[in-house]
């Protein structure tokens, strides 16, 4: 855990210090507001649109959740973002809260983990389908490379996990730690996300909301760009910020933080962009994860979402 500390500081470090600050701050402070204000409603939306999509996935195991309190859960995972290796860390407290709330620790982690699986799919769909119309623009970039490799192994974690004898295999070496029963919780959870192939209706509407969920966050990022007057065609952040969020995956950082920076930088500057407007993109992305994450940490104070939704479950 420290080691990531250290990363994502010594990153977000040593990119401040190649950018001209002043300058930064004189891009900020003529931001349009519009594009911004119309960033945040879109980011808040997003949060709904997960909610239920998350809601969806979960009738094929039978649990029953009302959308106010996935919607809870949502911003508190959010919230757990901000301090978690990667922004998959959230993904841990969404599925503990609903392991909580359905008493089916197995079948909640299952759902969490399919969620993210097709929301994955989506983002190289939308990645994959855009390259078709923005070819062109990458002409003197090595954008493409890196589209092959990012793909490449997207593909085989694909994979991977649909080979249920080496899953099982590797699950197996989780038998090392005899503590917590790991390895049976490990193959409970496999066996249950697998399961889902049987619902297959469910998983092509979650598939279809995931595009719009990711469709929405790629165009309050392309508004944010807008409020600084970036002038990067659309079609390119159709191809590039799915890549940029699933770099941001990457288990090496606490939240995304240096990782995403970087990645900004590196997509944004083959466009053109200085390294100050594409670094100052990235911090203005991440300061709209910060105000989910606030929504989030007064949700998780307050406390009461759990008892409102066992009510609802109740009644």
């Amino acid at each position: 855990m420290l080691a990531r500390y250290v990363i994502s500081i010594s990153l977000l470090v040593f990119l401040l210090v190649m950018a001209d600050l002043p300058e930064m701050y004189a891009v900020m402070k003529t931001a349009a507001v519009w594009p911004l204000a119309a960033a945040v409603i879109l980011s808040l939306l997003q949060v709904l649109v997960g909610a239920y999509r998350w809601q969806v996935i979960l009738s094929p195991k039978g649990i029953r959740a009302p959308l106010a309190s996935l919607t809870c859960f949502y911003f508190v995972g959010s919230f757990f973002n901000m301090f978690l290796p990667t922004v998959l860390g959230g993904d841990v407290v969404r599925g503990y809260e609903l392991a909580r709330y359905s008493r089916r620790a197995t079948d909640s982690v299952a759902t969490v983990l399919m969620e993210r699986i097709l929301g994955f799919l989506a983002l190289f769909i939308i990645c994959w389908v855009s390259l078709i119309f923005g070819f062109r623009i990458l002409e003197g970039t090595n954008i493409l490379i890196i589209v092959g490799v990012v793909s490449a192994v997207f593909i085989l974690l694909i994979l991977l996990l649909l080979n249920a004898r080496l899953m099982a295999k590797i699950l197996s070496l989780t038998g090392l730690i005899k503590r917590w029963n790991v390895e049976a919780r490990l193959q409970e959870t496999y066996k249950s996300l697998r399961s889902f192939t049987s619902s297959r209706g469910v998983l092509l509407k979650v598939f279809v909301i995931s595009l719009l969920f990711q469709f929405v966050g790629i165009i309050y990022t392309f508004l944010l760009s807008q409020s600084i007057g970036l002038g990067v065609p659309f079609v390119y952040f159709l191809i590039a910020v799915p890549l940029i969020w699933f770099i941001m995956m990457l288990p090496i950082s606490i939240s995304g933080i240096g990782v995403r920076e970087g990645a900004f930088v590196l997509f944004f500057t083959q466009m053109g962009v200085s390294i100050e407007n594409a670094l100052l993109l990235s911090l203005m992305f991440f300061a709209l994860r910060v105000v989910i994450a606030l929504v989030g940490g007064l949700i998780f104070l307050w406390g009461g979402y759990r008892r409102k939704g066992l009510q609802a479950e109740k009644e």
